[in-house]
């Protein structure tokens, strides 16, 4: 006759310690239920303390994550209460993304996280669409700036900020099928320009341009941060800095230019960008302070970096194959009235 026992599950409760199938071994090749009275008497993993068998589960529901403050939401999944499986369940501003590895709310990462496709990465927000003017090569928009009608001109794109701003505020240049030819002199901080996936290719024969360069970056109410975009041609240089400006400059590509950016007065910042077969790189001069971090340089032709009477920080930058052109033997000219280091 079979054991009675060996058809039966039996249970030894202790307390609320743990309970064990008979048979089911001990130590690590255990398989324990936990016992519990209620869900606080239960582990993060399994949350819930089932009312028929008072051991600890998985949730099923979030009707069932009421125990820990903050972990509202199951994850039927792995029957977790966590904080979010959905970003709409992040509702605060500077943490309104749900994690798709840990499930917390988190600030914004990258530009394809926000419905404004916009991510303040100074302050990893969201940025509301309506606080962005957009520029689009391919839009014929005469009252434009929104993003169901953005500006067909960056120049246009300017022309919306506010010259007495009370916030920072945001130019948000998109791709389009045409690569841009325009610039513009009045970029003034405090002002956030994403150019990702931008294109901008400027005539090679004598034009016009404000202030010696394509885009003039000044500040007057805080810093001022350029994001994004490929740079190429041109007869001048692509950004001047000036009027003691505070500006970052990251993740751009300067392509076959004259000079990638001019360091009038202020501060720059160049930060994980690349340059390539261009003349120079960087300019800077006239006691400013620059930082340049985690770029490539390769094949420009004449001194990659030429600084003088300045504050610089080069270092973890990746220089190869400049200089060749003119023959030149320094790729970083830090000349003879300059407090730099390169590393």
């Amino acid at each position: 006759m079979r054991p009675l026992f060996s058809s039966m599950l039996i249970l030894a409760l202790v307390g609320c310690g743990t309970v064990t199938e008979p048979g089911s071994g001990s130590g690590a090749d255990a398989s324990p239920f936990i016992a519990c009275d209620t869900d606080s008497d239960c582990p993060a993993d399994e949350p819930v303390c089932d009312d028929m068998s008072k051991t600890c589960r998985g949730c099923t529901a979030s009707s069932e994550c009421t125990a820990s403050p903050g972990l509202s939401e199951c994850h039927v999944d792995t029957g977790s209460c966590v904080q979010c499986t959905e970003s709409n369940q992040c509702t605060a501003s500077t943490s309104n993304i749900c994690d798709a590895e840990t499930f917390q709310c988190r600030g914004c990462q990258t530009h394809d996280e926000c419905a404004s496709n916009f991510c303040d990465t100074d302050t990893s927000t969201c940025v509301d669409a309506d606080d962005i003017i957009y520029v689009d090569g391919d839009s014929n928009a005469n009252m434009c700036g929104t993003m169901a009608a953005p500006c067909p001109t960056v120049a246009d794109g300017v022309a919306k900020l506010s010259v007495s701003p009370t916030k920072r505020q945001y130019i948000r240049i998109l791709p389009s099928a045409t690569p841009y030819s325009d610039g513009s002199a009045g970029f003034i901080g405090n002002l956030y320009v994403l150019a990702d996936g931008a294109e901008f290719e400027f005539p090679t024969m004598p034009m016009t341009v404000p202030d010696s360069a394509y885009f003039g970056l000044t500040n007057t109410n805080g810093p001022f941060i350029w994001d994004g975009g490929t740079y190429s041609q041109g007869v001048v240089q692509i950004f001047d800095i000036g009027n003691n400006a505070n500006a970052i400059i990251k993740n751009v590509t300067f392509d076959s230019v004259p000079n990638g950016a001019n360091l009038i007065s202020g501060r720059l910042a160049l930060l994980d960008s690349e340059c390539r077969g261009s003349v120079t790189c960087i300019r800077a001069g006239n006691a400013s302070n620059l930082r340049v971090e985690r770029n490539r340089f390769f094949g420009n032709r004449d001194t990659t970096i030429s600084v003088d009477e300045t504050n610089a920080r080069i270092r973890n930058n990746l220089f190869v194959g400049n200089g060749l052109e003119f023959g030149y033997t320094r790729t970083v000219d830090l000349g003879a009235s300059n407090n730099g280091t390169v590393q």
